[in-house]
């Protein structure tokens, strides 16, 4: 071989090494930008998934918070007509002095004239006339709850039954009062109801 093939062949071989040692540096910066790049891309899905977990376990957390509430409303609101249930019971229930004493509070608190015929159920007829009169007849008065309401009461009780339940109605010449126990518990549920909920808050 002749000294230029030799200066050939040799330059020849720089070359290709030149080449091979780019070629590796080249590689090991694709290589190394691949993973950055992978890294990035990965830290940006796990950033992505991480925000989604976040906003679903928030969204789910409210649901529950909602279920819970709601919940709670229901079981007090449960509690609050058990409440008008057990006083409709003993409403229901009185007779005698009881209801003497509860029909006299009841006409105390209202606006009436005293001339006013009071009217009840014909199941009731019989209990109210025992615990608020001592005559019998189609209209009796009211003698044992006027004596306790004062000289100007005339009250009368009217065997022509009431359409209502419970509790009486106190019929005028003008207008008629109602004291069922269905209006009664109406209005201590818009008295009460309110304050009742928030006291089991």
């Amino acid at each position: 071989m002749s000294k230029l093939e030799e200066k050939i062949v040799a330059k020849s071989e720089e070359q290709i090494k030149f080449i091979n040692e780019q070629a590796k540096i080249d590689a090991q910066k694709l290589f190394d930008n691949l993973i950055k790049q992978g890294k990035k891309e990965l830290e940006e899905t796990k950033n992505k998934q991480t925000k989604k977990i976040e906003i679903e376990v928030h969204s789910i957390k409210q649901e529950l918070e909602r279920e819970l509430r709601d919940q709670s409303a229901i079981a007090k609101q449960g509690l609050i007509a058990s409440v008008f249930e057990e006083i409709q019971k003993y409403l229901e229930s009185l007779d005698g002095e009881n209801l003497f004493n509860y029909c006299l509070k009841a006409i105390k608190n209202a606006e009436v004239t005293g001339n006013e015929v009071m009217k009840v159920s014909k199941k009731d007829y019989n209990k109210y006339l025992k615990a608020l009169s001592t005559q019998t007849g189609s209209i009796v008065s009211l003698d044992k709850l006027n004596d306790k309401l004062g000289k100007d009461f005339k009250l009368t009780l009217s065997k022509e039954p009431a359409l209502i339940e419970n509790g009486f109605i106190l019929e005028g010449e003008y207008f008629d009062l109602n004291f069922s126990f269905d209006e009664t518990l109406e209005q201590l549920a818009k008295q009460y109801e309110k304050k009742i909920y928030e006291e089991m808050n």
